[in-house]
């Protein structure tokens, strides 16, 4: 075997190497992409999941015999104590912490649009209600330009409205269906 040869087969061997370790390299790349999908899925799985036991714990706050007097005098006509309305500003304003953080998140990129509406409804609901736009003219300046903004424009979308007696509609809607489970 003369020299050329040899030199005609290492350039053989060298190209089967490389187009070895292309195919090597593909395979590689598929699987970095498979994970960091993954990856990408844990951490939104997981930022749901910080959202989630953030909303139950202030809901469970919430139902606290205190703080639900509170947010049931807030509704009614009867005016609330210095103490009793710093606490009403106090749960506005964590509502408000939270709801920011998922708008911020979501014009990240970082958070998808359904949980965004979620947001949106529970505050869309409260928008309507006279206490918690007053409490929101109170404490809207301790937020962003871009978050004001936008709760402004939902505040001003929702109809002013008072809220009936709770109790009084949950009585109702537990004897319709206690009448629904009797048939």
């Amino acid at each position: 075997m003369s020299l050329s040869d040899l030199a005609a087969l290492g350039s053989f061997v060298s190209g089967v190497a490389v187009l070895v370790s292309l195919v090597f390299l593909y395979f590689q790349l598929r699987q970095v992409s498979r994970e960091l999908k993954l990856t990408e899925k844990n951490q939104r799985a997981m930022m749901q999941q910080g959202r989630s036991a953030r909303a139950s714990d202030a809901i469970m706050k919430l139902s606290e015999p205190y703080a639900s007097q509170i947010l049931h005098q807030s509704v009614s006509d009867r005016p609330l104590s210095g103490p009793e309305t710093r606490s009403y500003l106090g749960f506005v304003m964590a509502q408000h912490m939270s709801w920011e953080d998922t708008f911020l998140q979501h014009s990240a990129g970082t958070l998808d649009s359904k949980s965004l509406e979620t947001d949106e409804a529970a505050l869309r609901f409260l928008a309507s209600q006279p206490a918690y736009r007053a409490a929101w003219q109170m404490v809207r300046l301790q937020y962003g330009h871009d978050y004001r903004a936008y709760v402004d424009r939902i505040i001003g979308e929702a109809p002013v409205q008072m809220p009936g007696d709770v109790a009084a509609l949950f009585d109702t809607l537990k004897k319709e269906q206690t009448a629904l489970a009797a048939v």
